[in-house]
């Protein structure tokens, strides 16, 4: 397998899983630190546009539960950085957006939203988020 196919189907499987990650606890476990590891090197760029593409395609297809949002886009840009080795996490933020609205937004550690102002949500320290099968 070249190193071409392998991106193309580590994105697309990510894109495919978002789904899983996005509902119930396993999101969690996303929202915390981790991923890197040693030969994390490999450049990710193919397998990241793989997935984003791959969610945009999904979205499409009537009956499957995944979403083309920034929640799911930052859930399969996180899965594929963990599986490469790199270190990745989701932030979750909330900004005021009007009299009685909030605005919600999702991205990926690392990712600039400075100018979007969003205060960031964390878990409590002393709760560990739970471990799914």
């Amino acid at each position: 397998m070249t190193a071409w196919s392998r991106d193309l189907a580590l994105g697309l499987r990510a894109a495919w899983q978002t789904r899983r990650w996005v509902d119930g606890d396993r999101l969690a476990l996303l929202m915390q630190d981790g991923g890197a590891s040693p030969g994390g090197e490999r450049d990710p760029s193919r397998a990241l546009a793989a997935c984003r593409l791959a969610i945009r395609v999904l979205a499409r297809v009537p009956g499957v539960a995944v979403r083309n949002t920034c929640l799911y886009r930052s859930v399969g840009e996180c899965l594929v950085l963990r599986r490469l080795g790199h270190a990745s996490r989701v932030d979750i933020g909330v900004r005021q957006a009007g009299d009685a609205q909030v605005d919600a937004h999702a991205w990926r550690s690392g990712e600039q939203v400075s100018e979007h102002d969003f205060t960031l949500l964390t878990f409590p320290s002393d709760r560990e988020p739970a471990r799914s099968k």
